[in-house]
């Protein structure tokens, strides 16, 4: 009985390593479930909540078929390479089994496959143009938005380190031709960490964004953005997010009235669930890049005067 512990360990070795146990029952996925565009190149990764010996994958394009890669595995994290690259303009649906449990999602491929030199984005911008965009939600939207907004939203890069990038998004305004500055009348959005891993793609999420029509100042929550990057555009955009009418009723603007209006009811606001929000929800969105065009963190909106676009005295 006093061999038993070595016999145990022994057997529990492999050469001179001793086998970790797979205790694993979940993952973290990127790209996440339901994301996209990404990149073709995009390697989808399984990050485990413990050590696991195997993970095998079982990858299809949107008619199912099989989509073949190589699986590597570096300690609880899974990475699965396409060969080839994933299918353009399709979604990609993956299940993952490891460790007796299992992993499931899908995200949808862009078109584009020439990744972008991160350091060359530095300080520069992108236009992100929702009237000419197709609008999903509500239908016919961006011919609202083309007679009534005559501003334009901005998504500034001001580092990449690596497959981690920081941006501003803010509202801003056309000067002349192509160029663009930024609206200080408006608060910006930061975002610390985004993740540029599916380069030439990426994608945003804001709690707020708040920009004006016709001198009414239109708050836009739980916001998404994802696009890619190119050397001189913004290409592949979506658009999705929710508007509180309860902030509008001052206005005559209310569910009944845009239902009739633009025949979109409201649905439940994520923050109450109460049925008052509108969805808004736009594709094939577009931009142009506009070089050496600095956002700065625009902190104190509330004391700009919006006629001269100067900070009050």
């Amino acid at each position: 009985m006093k061999f038993a512990p070595l016999l145990l360990i022994l057997a529990a070795c492999s050469g001179n390593a001793i086998e970790e146990e797979c205790v694993a029952t979940g993952a973290t996925a990127v790209p996440a479930d339901g994301a996209g565009p990404v990149g073709v190149n995009t390697a989808l990764v399984l990050e485990l909540d413990g050590p696991v010996d195997a993970v095998e994958f079982a990858v299809t394009d949107e008619v199912g078929a099989a989509i073949a890669g190589d699986t590597s595995i570096s300690g609880s994290t899974a990475t699965f390479t396409p060969d080839g690259g994933w299918p353009a303009a399709e979604t990609v649906s993956w299940t993952a089994d490891f460790c007796g449990n299992a992993a499931a999602g899908s995200f949808y491929v862009g078109t584009l496959d020439e990744p972008l030199d991160p350091a060359t984005l530095e300080g520069d911008t992108f236009t992100i143009d929702l009237a000419s965009a197709t609008w999903v939600s509500p239908p016919g939207a961006g011919v609202l938005i083309g007679q009534f907004f005559e501003g334009v939203f901005l998504l500034g890069v001001n580092e990449v380190v690596d497959a981690d990038m920081s941006c501003i998004l803010a509202a801003g305004e056309e000067t002349s031709g192509d160029s663009y500055q930024q609206d200080p009348c408006f608060p910006t959005t930061t975002f610390d960490s985004v993740d540029f891993s599916g380069n030439p793609y990426i994608s945003l999420q804001a709690d707020v964004l708040e920009f004006e029509v016709q001198g009414i100042a239109v708050v836009v929550r739980e916001v998404d953005i994802s696009g890619g990057l190119t050397e001189d555009s913004f290409v592949d955009g979506q658009f999705a997010g929710e508007v509180d009418l309860r902030e509008y009723s001052d206005f005559g603007i209310d569910c009944a009235t845009l239902e009739q209006f633009l025949g979109v009811g409201c649905t439940a606001c994520t923050s109450d669930g109460e049925d008052f929000c509108m969805l808004v929800e736009a594709e094939d969105v577009s931009g142009n890049r506009v070089g050496g065009l600095s956002l700065v963190e625009n902190e104190n909106p509330d004391e700009c005067d919006p006629d001269t676009g100067e900070e009050d005295a």
